[in-house]
């Protein structure tokens, strides 16, 4: 049998396949700092240019859980893996580290398993840690589905020129951001030197109509088109971007990814 006969997706809803369970602390965002189950889903519904986890958007024959929490020392379990396996994991490394924060659902997009999520999450709930969803923005349907399990919302807003297809559909970033706004939920927008002014005020108008009180934070891309691992995007550049959205929104930062810089996962 070969490797790919393996990469089952969980499409029953009681399975998924997920690229790795991990302890690390929050790189992104405006909760930077804080300790968290990592659960990296793979698999996702668009292609961005400066993604920096490729190695998540296909399914994978096996899953990378980590053994003690911090340690890096990882087994592997034949992917996919069912909801008692995950949970049971994921409990395990809350009795072994008291002070994790929540726990992250990450990708790949992990909505575009909402099915699973719909069966998983009452069963993470009972860790009594919060509920982490970082996701893309573009799913508002399969967000509704699982918005009262979630406790808080990293959304990205993507934008046309960091889309390898070029397109954004802002109705679907707007009905989104509109059932997102009603949990703990902040924004990111990933700028680079390719992003236009006209998107950066587009994302702002959008957020602004809806609240103009959500946090944003300004992502710099970090990685070029070819893979690089580089600052691709000048401070100038990241100030021009911060002053047309704060001139419609009240909180906004420059954040770059943290984990990054200090060499984490």
């Amino acid at each position: 049998m070969t490797k790919l006969a393996y990469m089952k997706t969980g499409t029953d809803l009681n399975t998924a396949n997920i690229f790795s369970i991990f302890a690390s602390v929050q790189g992104e965002g405006i909760y930077v700092g804080v300790p968290q189950i990592f659960m990296r889903f793979t698999g996702c519904n668009i292609r961005c240019d400066y993604c920096d986890t490729t190695e998540a958007l296909m399914p994978q024959a096996v899953a990378r859980m980590e053994m003690t929490p911090f340690s890096g020392n990882m087994k592997l379990a034949p992917n996919p893996l069912s909801i008692e396996v995950i949970a049971g994991h994921i409990k395990e490394m809350r009795d072994v580290f008291s002070g994790f924060h929540s726990i992250a659902l990450t990708g790949g997009e992990p909505l575009v398993c909402n099915g699973f999520l719909k069966k998983l999450l009452p069963e993470l709930k009972e860790t009594g840690l919060k509920i982490f969803l970082e996701t893309n923005g573009t799913l508002p349907e399969k967000l509704a589905e699982v918005i009262d399990m979630v406790d808080i919302i990293s959304m990205d807003i993507k934008t046309p020129s960091g889309i390898q297809s070029g397109m954004v559909d802002w109705n679907k970033t707007k009905e989104f951001l509109e059932i997102a706004s009603g949990k703990d939920c902040y924004l990111k927008i990933l700028v680079g030197e390719k992003t236009q002014d006209e998107e950066l005020k587009k994302a702002g108008d959008l957020a602004a109509n809806i609240n103009p009180d959500i946090s944003v934070a300004i992502q710099p891309v970090f990685r070029d088109s070819n893979g690089k691992n580089c600052a691709c995007v000048s401070l100038k550049r990241l100030t021009e971007a911060y002053d047309l959205l704060r001139s419609v929104m009240n909180d906004v930062r420059i954040i770059p990814q943290v984990h990054k810089l200090a060499g984490w996962n």
